[in-house]
């Protein structure tokens, strides 16, 4: 991507590399859903139709202070006021030109066709298998990446019903 400087995978994955079950997340961990928020705040973002009308069905709009980005290959489908629809990754990566972060959210198959573009990987690991999970996050060489943080947190039982921990992965230089 020429001129965005660092292109990132913001997720929660669950420890079988669960993201999500029927279009919502398996677990009930309000700080991650803050961490998401103060990372991504005021940035670009990059989703699949699935992630966003996940997203509108939650909140009822898209995510506040962030411009989105949607993939999908369905030519009819109409996004939001202020989002923008792209066909390819290709599209999207013209569509965030000029700008200095992009955060890519999700869904499994839209990581799939970023990680070789990413840099840094925002991962928040959730102490918790999920069984009955529809969508993963892909395999990738951990050879390649660098663990450069790792915050862990213990379960409160009320808004943050599993210990998890917050974890930054930067792409090891070739």
């Amino acid at each position: 991507m020429k001129s965005a400087k660092l292109i990132s995978i913001i997720v929660a994955v669950s420890y079988n590399n669960v993201i999500g079950r029927n279009g919502n997340l398996p677990w009930q961990v309000k700080a991650d859903l803050d961490y998401f928020k103060e990372i991504t705040d005021g940035h670009l973002i990059v989703c699949g139709r699935k992630t966003h009308e996940s997203i509108l069905k939650r909140l009822g709009h898209p995510l506040k202070n962030r411009k989105t980005i949607i993939m999908t290959k369905q030519s009819d489908y109409e996004v939001p006021k202020d989002c923008v629809k792209v066909s390819s990754w290709e599209e999207a990566l013209k569509a965030s030109e000029g700008k200095k972060k992009v955060f890519v959210i999700g869904g499994e198959e839209i990581f799939k066709i970023a990680l070789p573009y990413v840099q840094k990987m925002y991962i928040t690991r959730i102490n918790k298998i999920v069984d009955d999970g529809d969508a993963f996050f892909p395999k990738y060489n951990k050879k390649e990446w660098r663990l450069v943080s790792r915050e862990p947190h213990c379960c409160d039982t009320i808004e943050n019903k599993h210990d998890f921990a917050f974890e930054i992965w930067e792409r090891r230089k070739q």
